[in-house]
């Protein structure tokens, strides 16, 4: 079963892209450099589902800084850079969670938390030599977050 959303075939007649959360990466000046919108697919008031019965949904991204797609100079992004580069000089377990919803809402619970702008697979965080030093988790991607909600 695959996830790929980016290979998936056109919408059908009448149904439309809605926007549901945009998400806004910063560079280390607190500049807003790029704002990744969540999107998924309604035909009507109905979700369009995809080959695994899920929603189909879509992530475009605007360069803000460069007005438009991100140029091959351009590195990748973390979500909330600044705060974990903060949270990593404090030695603090970063949590990388699959996507911005999710590093949020760890977050509101007091975690640190990021995620790869593109995904996790196209991570910063992926490889030994980006984690040297670094107390890192690699969240599950199976648990949705209504699952992650502590209990009292």
């Amino acid at each position: 079963m695959s996830d790929d959303y980016t290979k998936q075939p056109k919408l059908p007649e009448g149904a439309k892209w809605i926007d549901v959360e945009p998400y806004y990466y910063e560079d280390l000046t607190g500049e807003f450099v790029l704002k990744v919108t969540r999107q998924v697919a309604v035909f009507g008031k109905d979700p369009v589902l995809g080959p695994t019965g899920k929603q189909r949904k879509q992530f475009p991204s605007h360069w803000i800084k460069y007005g438009g797609p991100k140029p091959k100079h351009q590195r990748g992004l973390l979500y909330h850079v600044k705060k974990i580069r903060a949270a990593v000089k404090l030695q603090k377990t970063i949590l990388l969670p699959e996507g911005e919803a999710c590093a949020d809402l760890l977050r509101k619970w007091g975690f640190e938390a990021t995620c790869n702008m593109a995904g996790r697979a196209n991570g910063l965080l992926t490889t030994p030599k980006s984690c040297t030093g670094l107390s890192l988790s690699l969240c599950p991607t199976a648990i949705p977050p209504v699952a992650l909600t502590p209990t009292i």
